[in-house]
């Protein structure tokens, strides 16, 4: 018990510098919600000359549908962040180490720290095997469910914790070391 509440304790701080990043988004969303249409609208334009190419100009049309794919990836990734960023604040669910390290990669990069080669593609692995079905199929990230549950952080009355932080979700590929 003793233990349980000193990992508590221990991470108090993390947690609340947390709780003010999502406050922040909160503070932000409009905008959030504002960049997510100009993108949406810019795959949106990107669809329609996409769909227009002719089978002679295959090129064009293979280069296109790269880019729509490298903006859903950023989509998705930004969806999949807010969601753990709110997860993990709200303690909903143990992460795995590849949802720590993709969620301390991306916020490096939100951050506009620089991040490598590696964890970029780090990243577009992490998303593609979360919603590749999604982005080979082109179809863009419903972002309203997230942006719904940061304008509703604060109106819910606190849930108690279900977890100690810090711990994660075992990986099934520890068990192949």
């Amino acid at each position: 018990m003793a233990g349980l509440i000193t990992g508590i304790l221990i991470r108090q701080p993390e947690i609340n510098k947390l709780q003010k990043l999502v406050k922040r988004l909160q503070k932000e969303i409009d905008r959030l919600e504002q960049a997510v249409q100009e993108q949406n609208d810019e795959i949106a334009a990107l669809m329609v000359e996409y769909r227009a190419l002719k089978i002679y100009q295959f090129s064009r049309r293979k280069e296109l549908r790269e880019g729509i794919q490298d903006e859903l990836v950023f989509q998705y990734a930004t969806a999949d962040y807010l969601n753990l960023l709110l997860d993990y604040v709200n303690a909903d669910v143990e992460m795995t180490k590849d949802d720590i390290r993709f969620y301390e990669t991306y916020g490096k990069m939100i951050a506009e720290k620089p991040i490598d080669y590696k964890e970029k593609q780090f990243i577009r692995d992490y998303v593609r095997a979360r919603h590749s079905l999604e982005i080979d199929r082109l179809e863009q990230c419903e972002t309203q469910p997230v942006i719904s549950r940061i304008r509703e952080y604060d109106k819910k009355p606190e849930k108690p914790r279900k977890r100690r932080f810090g711990r994660t979700k075992k990986d099934p590929e520890d068990d192949e070391e």
